[in-house]
Formats: C-alpha cells, structure tokens, sequence
C-alpha cells in the first residue's frame, strides 16, 4: 500500500536524521534533555510509532485509530529508548 509506503520511507528518513543527530551529541557533555529526547524520538521512538500505525494500516483502520496507535508506538519507544541510555 502507498500509505505503508509512506509511512515507512518517512520513517527511515526521520531515524536517518536521528543516527546523525546522536552522532553529533554523542560525547557533548553540554547536551540537555530536550535534544537528547530528540535524538531519541528520530531514532527508536519513530520506529515503534511507524510499526504501529503500519499495522492499523495494514488492518484497514479509520485515521483517528492511525494516529491515536502512531502516537501510543512514540511514547512506547521513547518509554523503552530512556532505560537503555
């Protein structure tokens, strides 16, 4: 589907640019939390959020259900990203 296409392709290009945002911050002491939470929300977080509303796609949901299974995968992977820095 062109929708799963989107999100996807979307996707890669927004961790892509959390790869090198991590890249750039990695040993700056001076990093505050906001760029650390994005870094981590183009990294892990997009990634979830993309797999879940793939799969309300894929499962012929309304939009509302989309963005609502998007935004729980954000929180889910920034909730699963945090522990593991």
């Amino acid at each position: 589907s062109l929708d799963v296409l989107r999100i996807l392709s979307t996707a890669s290009a927004v961790i892509a640019e959390g790869e090198v945002q991590q890249l750039l911050t990695s040993n700056d002491t001076e990093t505050g939390e906001s760029a650390y939470l994005e870094v981590i929300t183009g990294k892990t977080a997009k990634l979830f959020a993309a797999a879940a509303e793939v799969g309300a796609v894929v499962a012929n949901r309304p939009k509302v259900e989309r963005e609502a299974l998007a935004a729980f995968g954000l929180n889910l992977g920034l909730a699963f990203q945090h522990p593991g820095d």
